[in-house]
């Protein structure tokens, strides 16, 4: 379960992550992989391009993201007003979420100390 769980847990939160990245500066992919392996280790290190890109597609075409020439032979993604509203979106949501995951993992603590 442990590797199929964390490979769930992975898709459903790229987007979030990929926007949040992009809202603070425009990155190419390559970037973002190096950030996924080195601040998101141990949970998202092998980040690889059949993973990640994927998602950039996704977010392009909804909308949220746009991807611009650099001038290096590489395209930057910038992070789109409706792809910021999104993610203020998805924020709120998670933040609600992981609360109440939180309350039912703590509720099942508890119950078991009494």
């Amino acid at each position: 379960m442990g590797d199929a769980y964390l490979q769930q847990l992975k898709r459903g939160t790229f987007e979030m992550i990929f926007l949040s990245l992009l809202s603070k500066k425009p990155m190419y992919g390559g970037e973002i992989m190096a950030i996924l392996n080195t601040e998101g280790s141990p949970y998202f290190s092998g980040a690889r391009e059949g993973s990640v890109y994927p998602v950039f597609y996704r977010l392009e075409d909804a909308g949220y993201i746009k991807s611009v020439p650099n001038g290096n032979q590489k395209k930057d993604f910038h992070i789109t007003e409706s792809g910021l509203q999104k993610l203020y979106e998805m924020k709120s949501r998670w933040n609600g979420f992981t609360s109440k995951v939180n309350f039912f993992l703590d509720y099942i603590v508890e119950e078991e100390q009494q």
